[in-house]
C-alpha cells in the first residue's frame, strides 16, 4: 500500500466507523442522535477531502483509466454522466479556465448557465461543435467527477485503493505535496475559531489604518480611530465554507427531524391523563406536500377551550425571559426593522440590531470617513457585548426541557450571523421564539408580565388573534 493510502486509513481509523442513526429514539436520544449525525459528517468530510485533493491536482482521463483500469473507469463514468455534479464541475470548469467562452455564447445561453451554475448539455453540444471546448478538457472534468463521487460515495477501502493506484499516476512532486495535506489534515470542528471563520473587510480596515495618521492629526481621535478599525476587522466576519455547511446541516438534518417524535411522543404520554383526557383527539395528523407531517387541531369548540387552560412556566424559566424581555426593551429591539408576519425573509429575527449596526460598520468603512468609522464602530461594539449577555441568560435560565425543543433555527440561514451567536443552536432558536413573542406583545401593547405568568391568557390570545391568525404558529 502507498503512503498516500497509508495516510489516508491513519486518518479514517482514527474516526471509526459510520454510526447508524436509526438506532437512535429522535424523541429521548436527542443527544446520541445529533453527536452520531456530527461525527458521520467528519468521515464524509474526510473522504471528500481525499477526492478533492487529487482533483486539485487535475488527474487526467488517461491517468485515471490506468489507476483504475478500463472496466472500473467506466463504471462510475455511467453513474456521473449527465449528473448535475458533471454539468456543474464544466461550468466550474470554464469559469477558471476558460472564461473568454462564456463570451462567446448567445445570450440565451448565458442566461441558462448563469442561472443554473451549470453546463447543461445544448451548451456543450454547442462547444464542442463549434471546436470551443475540446473532447480532452470535457473527459479530464469527467475523470475529476469521478474522482469526486469516489471521495464523496465510496468506501474506506475504495477510496484507499484510489489513492493507492492514482499514486503510481502521479509525479513525485505531487505525492509530496497531497502527503503533506493529509499529514496536517484536521476536520472543521477540530479547528480553532479563526480557521472556521474569514475576515472579509480586514484588507480594507489595514489599508486605512495605514493610512490613518494622514487622515486623523489630533493623537486621541488618532488613537480611537485606529482601535475602531482593528475593532472592525476582528469581528466584520462570515462563516468558512467548510464550516457554513456544517452548521445548515446541522439545523435541517440534526435538529429538524428530532421536532415531530419529541412533540409526538409528549401527546401520546400526556393526552389520557392532561385535564383527564379532555384533549386526547385534539391533533389531526397532516401530511406535508414536500414531504413529513405537520399536527393540527380541526375541532374549533377544542381548541378555543384549549386556548383557555392556563400555562405556567418554571421560576426558573420566568426569571430567564423577564431578564431577557427587559434586555430586549431596553435594546429597543422593535424599532429595528423585521416582519411583523413572523417570517423573516433575512433569516435574522433577534438578530436584527446586530446585523443592522453590522451593516452600518461596513458602510461606514466604504465611506472612509473616520468620524463615521468611529461612531459605527462603538455602537457595534456596545451591540455585541448586548447579544453576548442575551445569549448567557438565555444557555443558563431557559429550560432544555426536549418537549420545549426549539423549531426555529432558521437564523443559521444567515451567513452575517457571527458565529458566536450561532454555535449553540438552541440557545439562539430560544432567543428567536422569545424575540417574535416580544415583538407580538409590543405591537399589541401587552404587558410582558401578562406572558410570563400566562402565556396562553387572554390579552396574549387576543394579541395572537390581531396580529392575524395563523401569523405566529411557531410561538
Amino acid at each position: 500500500m502507498g503512503k498516500l493510502a497509508e495516510l489516508y486509513k491513519k486518518k479514517s481509523a482514527k474516526l471509526g466507523e459510520v454510526i447508524n442513526t436509526n438506532q437512535f429514539d429522535k424523541a429521548t436520544q436527542q443527544k446520541e442522535f445529533v453527536e452520531a449525525q456530527m461525527h458521520n459528517r467528519k468521515i464524509s468530510r474526510l473522504n471528500r477531502f481525499a477526492g478533492r485533493i487529487l482533483q486539485n491536482e487535475k488527474i487526467g482521463q488517461k491517468q485515471l483509466i490506468s489507476a483504475l483500469g478500463e472496466e472500473k473507469y467506466n463504471e462510475q463514468k455511467k453513474e456521473v454522466d449527465g449528473t448535475s455534479t458533471y454539468t456543474s464541475n464544466i461550468y466550474l470548469y470554464i469559469k477558471a479556465e476558460r472564461p473568454e467562452l462564456f463570451n462567446e455564447l448567445d445570450d440565451k445561453l448565458k442566461a441558462t448557465v448563469n442561472s443554473a451554475q451549470e453546463v447543461p448539455d445544448e451548451v456543450v453540444d454547442y462547444l464542442v461543435k463549434e471546436n470551443k471546448l475540446s473532447q480532452k478538457e470535457l473527459d479530464d472534468v469527467m475523470a475529476g467527477t469521478i474522482v469526486d463521487r469516489i471521495g464523496k460515495h465510496g468506501t474506506t477501502e475504495e477510496i484507499a485503493d484510489m489513492l493507492d493506484k492514482v499514486e503510481g499516476q502521479l509525479t513525485p512532486e505531487q505525492s509530496e505535496r497531497i502527503a503533506k495535506e493529509f499529514e496536517t489534515y484536521e476536520d472543521i470542528l477540530d479547528q480553532p475559531v479563526d480557521a472556521q471563520i474569514v475576515h472579509p473587510y480586514k484588507e480594507k480596515c489595514d489599508a486605512l489604518k495605514k493610512d490613518a495618521s494622514e487622515a486623523v492629526k489630533d493623537p486621541e481621535k488618532l488613537k480611537a480611530y485606529e482601535e475602531a478599525l482593528d475593532y472592525a476587522a476582528e469581528h466584520l466576519v462570515l462563516p468558512s465554507e467548510d464550516y457554513h455547511d456544517e452548521m445548515f446541516s446541522r439545523e435541517s438534518t440534526d435538529y429538524a427531524p428530532l421536532l415531530t417524535p419529541i412533540t409526538e411522543k409528549a401527546y401520546e404520554e400526556n393526552k389520557d391523563t392532561f385535564r383527564d383526557g379532555k384533549y386526547k383527539n385534539f391533533y389531526s395528523e397532516k401530511k406535508l406536500p414536500i414531504g413529513g407531517n405537520y399536527h393540527i387541531c380541526e375541532d374549533p369548540v377544542i381548541y378555543e377551550s384549549f386556548r383557555k387552560e392556563k400555562v405556567e412556566f418554571s421560576e426558573k424559566t420566568k426569571e430567564g425571559m423577564r431578564k431577557i424581555l427587559a434586555k430586549m426593551e431596553e435594546m429597543k429591539l422593535t424599532e429595528y426593522e423585521y416582519n411583523p408576519s413572523g417570517e423573516d425573509k433575512d433569516k435574522v429575527y433577534s438578530f436584527n440590531k446586530l446585523v443592522a449596526d453590522q451593516r452600518a460598520l461596513k458602510d461606514a468603512i466604504e465611506s472612509k470617513n473616520p468620524d463615521k468609522i468611529i461612531e459605527a464602530s462603538a455602537n457595534f461594539k456596545k451591540t455585541w457585548e448586548d447579544y453576548e449577555e442575551l445569549y448567557k441568560i438565555a444557555k443558563e435560565t431557559l429550560s432544555d426541557n426536549p418537549y420545549l425543543y426549539p423549531g426555529n433555527m432558521d437564523s443559521i440561514r444567515s451567513d452575517y450571523i457571527p458565529i458566536t451567536f450561532t454555535q449553540d443552536l438552541a440557545t439562539a432558536a430560544k432567543l428567536n421564539a422569545l424575540f417574535i413573542t416580544y415583538h407580538t406583545l409590543k405591537s399589541q401593547k401587552v404587558k410582558m408580565d401578562s406572558y410570563i405568568e400566562n402565556p396562553a391568557g387572554k390579552a396574549v390570545q387576543s394579541a395572537i388573534d390581531k396580529m392575524g391568525k395563523g401569523s405566529f404558529e411557531e410561538l
